[in-house]
């Protein structure tokens, strides 16, 4: 049972707590047990390992976690005895003592957790601005307004935390807009909507190949398609610029060949024609490019919020994902940095509930470069390949889109036959 606390005894807890000695007693509580199911409790407060500012509080935290992850009891002794067996690098079995001496100045459930929580929002608005002084443009615009957002989500769970009727009902809005064919975004290819039935709203699909496989032709015919259904697509090229991205889109809408989109053969008068009508239809269409080069993927998010602000997303694609940067990535690897923007990439797409594609190199071997996180992050994952056993025939290969990962999906078969066609730059069916 929680313990309340005389007005007199609160305001002298409030008034000599330090913020650590406040964590300290934060962990009496969970420790002791004398609240019934105070770890999910916390949890469903908002509170993390990253809530603490001490770190011998925080790795005791950690600690907890890892215990509860494996289904093992919380307590004192225990916490004393996985101390000693594993030796963290700040606390120590003083540190439990510590906590043991503040669960006697019966420490308040919610005024720890306020204090814990206001002091956990004051540290990310330091580091922001700290941050913002080494940053310009955009990514000073980023970097503060991610800070707003974490911060505000350190001082209140309320929006990321649901009751059961605000998750029913969003399951039911949900469930109507499928049926109404409004939760997906099509990819306006035949084959590939009859397996999957769309991108789902909030999802990441990644497209696999080696250099001169199509990458960047299945993203811009995927998004040449929705152009003309009529949805919002904003397009992230970190390769090409924005008139070649144009070039490309009306090649795979059949304006030209390729060959005379890029310049390499003499335009007919029909072609002429043809082109100039189809470039004043692409103008009313909702279609934004940022040609940017070295784009980091807080500047993705920002230059994503400010289109979405002015109209609901459809469809983000990024060409491609190796090729995006991380904003003060001193000390970590390529594979991390690739890992950070996989992550951004899924979490942008449920921000905006849109669809996001895009491209990954692919080893020799077959496998994403650089990063496993970007098969673990992503809905799906489609590999080009352009020799793949399509029947137990030894002989029998073709041109096909793998299927690596289809979330929620029994991938089987696990390809798509389609091969592309390099005049027009799209995929067409074998």
């Amino acid at each position: 049972m929680s313990q309340v606390l005389s007005p007199r005894k609160n305001q002298t807890q409030k008034k000599m707590a330090t913020d650590r000695e406040t964590e300290l007693g934060f962990l009496s509580l969970i420790l002791f047990g004398e609240i019934e199911g105070a770890w999910g409790k916390a949890i469903a407060d908002g509170i993390t390992a990253e809530s603490f500012g001490a770190d011998d509080c925080r790795e005791i935290w950690e600690i907890c976690a890892r215990r509860v992850g494996k289904g093992y009891p919380l307590g004192f002794t225990e916490v004393k005895a996985a101390i000693r067996n594993n030796r963290p690098e700040v606390a120590s079995v003083g540190t439990v003592s510590e906590i043991v001496e503040q669960s006697l100045s019966n420490p308040s459930w919610s005024a720890c957790v306020g204090v814990i929580q206001d002091r956990w929002a004051r540290r990310i608005a330091s580091e922001a601005l700290s941050r913002a002084t080494d940053a310009n443009g955009p990514q000073v615009v980023q970097i503060l307004a991610r800070a707003a957002e974490a911060a505000s989500g350190a001082l209140s769970v309320d929006s990321n935390v649901k009751d059961a009727s605000r998750s029913t009902k969003e399951f039911i809005t949900a469930f109507l807009e499928d049926q109404d064919g409004n939760s997906k975004v099509s990819t306006g290819i035949r084959q590939f909507d009859d397996r999957t039935g769309g991108i789902g709203r909030g999802s990441v699909w990644v497209f696999g190949g080696l250099p001169g496989r199509g990458k960047s032709a299945i993203l811009f015919q995927i998004a040449q398609n929705a152009l003309w259904r009529g949805d919002n697509v904003l397009i992230f090229s970190l390769e090409l610029m924005a008139e070649e991205v144009v070039g490309r889109i009306l090649t795979a809408h059949g304006t030209a060949d390729a060959d005379t989109m890029q310049g390499k053969a003499a335009l007919t008068k029909g072609d002429t024609i043809k082109i100039r009508a189809d470039v004043e239809s692409l103008k009313s269409k909702n279609f934004s490019v940022c040609d940017k080069g070295g784009l980091t993927i807080d500047e993705i998010d920002a230059y994503a919020t400010r289109v979405h602000e002015r109209q609901p997303l459809d469809l983000i694609v990024v060409d491609y994902i190796q090729l995006c940067e991380v904003a003060f990535s001193k000390g970590q690897s390529r594979e991390q940095q690739v890992s950070q923007v996989s992550r951004r990439l899924k979490a942008i797409a449920k921000k905006f509930k849109c669809a996001v594609i895009t491209a990954s190199q692919l080893n020799d071997d077959g496998k994403m470069r650089e990063s496993r996180a970007i098969t673990q992050d992503a809905d799906a994952v489609w590999a080009i390949k352009p020799n793949h056993k399509v029947s137990s025939d030894p002989d029998q290969f073709a041109p096909c889109f793998v299927i690596e990962k289809l979330r929620g999906s029994n991938p089987s078969p696990d390809f798509i036959k389609m091969e592309l066609n390099g005049s027009k730059q799209r995929f067409e069916w074998r």
